[in-house]
């Protein structure tokens, strides 16, 4: 019972993830260093290595880093090569990585290949081609490709993990192995 309640914790801090990415886009005016690249779509911004630091009420800190970042307005999207997200509230402390993340405005986050990443002591990763997808209005998320969740030792891994916000639930599927370590 305490293995589902820790893994149970770890997928409410990847929710947790989920929602600070849900600020990239409004975020993204506070950017210090930015270049509007000639192009015919003059609704795109490229912004080179973004960095976004951001304190949050009550206690709080965020910080979004990438690259590069693609800001199309139209479609309220930005698309981030190499991003990097850490959250710190109290005691929890949050970190990931990927390749590549698409933040939709108020609908959806995907982070895409080689997704890793640390909360707490819990690290979690995919496979190379791992994605993680969130959609924010129903709270169900899920990681596909291969995921793997570390702990003391203790590990869980599956094909394809569910996650339920608003219920809690997890699923893990396909090739399902858990390791339990004293």
């Amino acid at each position: 019972m305490k293995r589902f309640i820790t893994i149970t914790i770890i997928c409410i801090a990847l929710f947790i993830v989920a929602a600070i990415t849900f600020h990239i886009y409004k975020m993204q005016r506070a950017a210090i260093f930015f270049s509007k690249e000639k192009n015919d779509n003059s609704s795109l911004m490229i912004i080179d290595n973004l960095t976004l630091d951001r304190n949050l009420h009550p206690h709080g800190k965020i910080k979004v880093s990438a690259n590069i970042a693609y800001v199309d307005r139209n479609s309220e999207s930005v698309k981030l090569e190499n991003c990097y997200i850490s959250y710190e509230k109290n005691e929890k402390n949050i970190y990931v990585e990927a390749k590549d993340c698409l933040y939709i405005e108020d609908k959806s986050i995907v982070l895409k290949k080689n997704i890793k990443g640390k909360i707490n002591d819990v690290v979690f990763f995919s496979k190379e081609n791992g994605i993680f997808e969130f959609f924010i209005n129903d709270g169900y998320g899920n990681i596909k490709n291969g995921v793997s969740i570390i702990k003391n030792g203790n590990s869980i891994s599956a094909n394809t993990l569910n996650i339920y916000k608003r219920s809690k639930e997890l699923f893990f599927d396909g090739n399902v192995r858990a390791i339990y370590e004293k």
